[in-house]
């Protein structure tokens, strides 16, 4: 366990065609859908290495091996049957449980997360219960706690726009303090890949290889 026993988590699917990135779908081939998520998970992996802190993986999906190339430092665990708060939930509790008390967990679809955003989310938890990483779509893409707290996700409701806005009555409601690291957005629908396009440059190297295999197809191919 490292000095200030921080822990980072991520929540991810087995990046296998099919299963992965289906919203993308008719957009991109199965196949090109698993490998948009390698992608995005090779690049999350370098920002792990790269905040020195422990991390552990939370998957679902299938066969965890191809995750274990991805993260070979990382520690891995099933995602447990549940909706997505009691799994985020039982994460936390996973984690905590080790001996860590700065825990922040991030999910597996995000082109310009940085080691910088991490690092912020637990500063955050040097002075507050929680800390929180806007979405661009009303939810968010980071989560961070010093304690597990199962109350935090009784009731949630998630896949909408108003995802951010019930966690932060929730917080009120259980009288914990919080504060915001930077929002980021996601990578879930065309939309979302064509926006990317004009920021091939800002991106990690693995996800801007993958766009420029795109585009070496032609203009029109998303």
């Amino acid at each position: 366990m490292n000095a200030d026993a921080s822990a980072v988590i991520c929540t991810t699917r087995v990046p296998v065609p099919g299963r992965v990135k289906t919203r993308l779908m008719g957009t991109l081939t199965p196949e090109e859908c698993a490998r948009v998520q390698t992608a995005l998970l090779q690049d999350e992996a370098d920002v792990l290495r790269e905040c020195a802190v422990d991390s552990f993986v939370f998957h679902t999906g299938g066969d965890p091996e191809p995750l274990r190339k991805i993260f070979p430092e990382a520690a891995f665990y099933p995602q447990p049957e549940g909706d997505l708060g009691y799994r985020m939930h039982r994460a936390f509790e996973t984690v905590s449980a080790l001996g860590h008390r700065k825990m922040v967990l991030v999910g597996s679809d995000l082109p310009f997360l940085s080691a910088a955003q991490i690092r912020a989310g637990l500063s955050i938890l040097d002075r507050c219960n929680c800390a929180v990483g806007p979405s661009e779509d009303g939810g968010y893409y980071l989560l961070g706690l010093r304690t597990p707290c199962a109350d935090l996700f009784q009731g949630q409701a998630y896949g909408h726009g108003n995802v951010l806005e019930n966690l932060l009555l929730r917080l009120r409601t259980l009288g914990m303090t919080w504060d915001l690291c930077p929002a980021a957005g996601d990578l879930d629908t065309r939309d979302d890949l064509l926006a990317l396009l004009p920021r091939k440059e800002e991106l990690r190297s693995n996800l801007r290889r993958f766009l420029e295999s795109l585009e070496v197809e032609g203009p029109c191919r998303i």
